[in-house]
């Protein structure tokens, strides 16, 4: 491969770890002549997004660290007595990208999902100094913003149905290859990906979400 295409591996800097399936119990995998280290790891990140190992699952403590991170450093600056719909805005613009980076191809267990839901309704109790143990979805729902587990879904159905749209016979088959997925969600808010558009997407997410809010 790396004459074909000029592309040179490091050995030094590459990891061994296995999806659907258990670790071996001894492997030696060569570059160059120099072999990988061994044993194999119990994660990897790449493109910023951890993968842990045998279920492919994705780790999001270091997400939700960097986003509070994030957000505390707002906070600081602006202190208590800022607006709170600035304060929106730029938790909206500077620290839902990071929270939300790869979120279409997600996969979460209840707990990681649960955890990234808590980190977002943190910052929206704080910002408008709200209680701490009531719902904060009527207060999304008139700053016109869903909660993640919405957006999350939302995204990936936006996604999906690019990669349905598109030319490129790679993404297509990456499309058919998940189309089970896709149907699953969208049936969740009466969407049919193959007749609709992305604002239709969006729209219908956010009838759902609105029907929840008491």
């Amino acid at each position: 491969m790396q004459f074909i295409w000029d592309i040179k591996f490091n050995p030094l800097k590459s990891q061994l770890i296995t999806f659907g399936g258990c670790n071996p119990a001894q492997c030696v995998i060569t570059i160059s002549g120099i072999s990988i280290p061994f044993p194999c790891v119990t994660k990897v990140k790449y493109l910023s997004i951890i993968f842990l190992c045998n279920t492919a699952i994705t780790d999001l403590s270091e997400v939700c660290r960097n986003f509070y991170g994030k957000f505390n450093s707002i906070m600081s600056v602006l202190g208590k007595c800022s607006n709170e719909m600035v304060v929106l805005h730029l938790l909206k613009t500077y620290c839902l990208p990071t929270l939300m980076y790869g979120c279409e191809v997600w996969s979460l267990t209840n707990i990681s999902l649960h955890k990234v839901n808590v980190a977002w309704n943190n910052c929206f109790r704080r910002i408008f100094s709200c209680c701490w143990r009531e719902s904060t979805r009527p207060l999304q729902f008139f700053c016109k913003t869903l909660p993640i587990s919405f957006l999350v879904d939302q995204r990936k159905l936006i996604f999906w149905y690019r990669m349905h749209c598109s030319n490129n016979p790679i993404l297509y088959a990456l499309y058919r290859l998940h189309q089970n997925r896709f149907i699953a969600i969208g049936c969740k808010y009466g969407i049919d990906l193959l007749t609709n558009s992305c604002i239709y997407v969006k729209e219908a997410v956010w009838r759902v979400f609105a029907g929840t809010v008491t």
